[in-house]
């Protein structure tokens, strides 16, 4: 991650629309939350509001289900 440019953090319905444009193939605010809980996707939370950074779940998603051939 860039230090100087702005971090965009977004609520977890932002960050679906934001990752997931196509209503018809946007995962559920469920999966979300469950992903969420099994920390597999970065977040961060503030009192009880939870946020994330579009890139950073991006980059976590591209690094656990793109696989290389051997």
């Amino acid at each position: 991650m860039i230090m100087n440019a702005p971090l965009e953090l977004l609520n977890a319905e932002g960050l679906l629309k934001s990752l997931w444009p196509d209503t018809e193939s946007r995962p559920s605010l469920r999966w979300l939350r469950m992903q969420q809980k099994a920390r597999t996707i970065p977040h961060l939370k503030i009192g009880h509001l939870v946020f994330f950074s579009p890139e950073q779940v991006r980059l976590a998603l591209e690094k656990r289900t793109i696989r290389t051939a051997k």
